[in-house]
């Protein structure tokens, strides 16, 4: 399409129905829904990356489709923003799921002969840290109807000791103590 189709386009659009601007509503709704689902896509992009890829995403919307009234624009816009932040959390996910290799110690401190302090961790720790090391593929966490699993849940059910061994907790004091 040339510049002149363009531009003929653009004063159709203009006269014919509603052309869409940036600045008020449309720009006001966006920073109002990624501020409040930002959390989504974690810390790959912040709110200031966020409202600019909303606004490459409104001007796609306005230049492809023509809209009748402001009304029917903002419906699109609520549409796109909402189906466009779900996939980048899908991607998120999928990124974040990637296969667990052998687990490699940055030793941060050289004084300490980890296999020793491997063998005096709880032992509930030492079957997480053996389940995790051979794993080739992350387990997904459980969803029951209306319920997550919890990171716990899901540690315990790694290394297969009751869900009601507070496991996380135990980790996290023992990396604690091996600094």
């Amino acid at each position: 399409m040339t510049i002149a189709q363009k531009v003929r386009e653009r004063i159709k659009r203009l006269f014919l129905g509603y052309d869409p601007e940036w600045e008020g509503a449309v720009a006001g709704y966006a920073v109002n829904y990624l501020g409040k689902h930002a959390w989504r896509v974690g810390r790959e992009m912040d709110l200031d990356d966020l409202l600019q890829e909303a606004y490459i995403k409104f001007l796609e919307l306005q230049e492809r489709y023509e809209y009748e009234t402001p009304a029917h624009f903002m419906a699109v816009w609520k549409s796109a923003l909402h189906n466009w932040i779900i996939n980048l959390a899908k991607l998120r996910t999928r990124r974040r799921e990637q296969p667990l290799g052998k687990l490699e110690v940055v030793d941060r401190n050289p004084g300490i002969d980890w296999h020793l302090h491997v063998l005096e961790a709880p032992p509930a720790v030492r079957v997480l840290l053996r389940a995790v090391d051979g794993r080739q593929r992350k387990l997904p966490m459980r969803k029951a109807v209306g319920h997550r699993e919890t990171t716990n849940q899901y540690l315990c059910r790694l290394a297969g000791v009751p869900d009601t061994t507070p496991l996380r907790r135990m980790f996290k004091l023992w990396l604690k103590c091996s600094r």
